[in-house]
């Protein structure tokens, strides 16, 4: 059989379909030029979607978990930004209050804290090498070093700073 003849063929199915149904012939020949296997059976509905019913949900059920999980690590670390930035403000903040003429060793040490507190940072230790006096000598490189712990950022179920720290070490000359 020809092209041409089963082109015909298949018109005079569409017109039969359509003076028996009374439908619209392009839904018909729609109908018509459907594959079998995408058919639905007669007692079914379709689902609108060429086959492919729950496909969306699969896709979702499987994805999900790790787009929470991209979600949750993005905010953790993005609070161990945070608190890098916090840490190495309160070190050089404390470094700079030393660094001036006089005992400054308390006023740097409630400089640091200070910060820490105002950013909610808890679990921080702060360290100041040498200890500085009105005696210490212009020019001695004086150290401070903030620490804080990054085990309690943590925003959802799980963990990825878990036990690790945050260290920040300023170093400035006495003016």
């Amino acid at each position: 059989m020809s092209s041409t003849a089963n082109l015909q063929s298949c018109e005079q199915n569409v017109k039969l379909c359509v003076q028996k149904s009374q439908t619209d012939p392009r839904e018909v020949a729609v109908k018509a030029k459907t594959p079998p296997h995408i058919q639905t059976p007669a007692n079914t509905q379709p689902c609108g979607c060429g086959g492919r019913c729950g496909v969306a949900t699969v896709e979702t059920a499987v994805c999900l978990p790790f787009i929470l999980l991209m979600v949750f690590a993005g905010v953790e670390f993005s609070n161990v930004v945070f608190l890098k930035q916090t840490v190495n403000l309160a070190a050089y903040e404390a470094a700079k209050t030393l660094t001036a003429p006089g005992d400054n060793n308390a006023l740097a040490i409630q400089t640091a804290q200070g910060i820490m507190t105002t950013r909610r940072t808890p679990n921080y230790t702060i360290s100041i090498t040498p200890a500085v006096t009105e005696n210490t000598p212009r020019g001695t490189r004086v150290s401070v070093t903030v620490t804080a712990s990054a085990s309690n950022l943590s925003f959802g179920p799980v963990s990825f700073m878990g036990g690790r720290s945050v260290t920040a070490v300023v170093t400035m000359a006495r003016l």
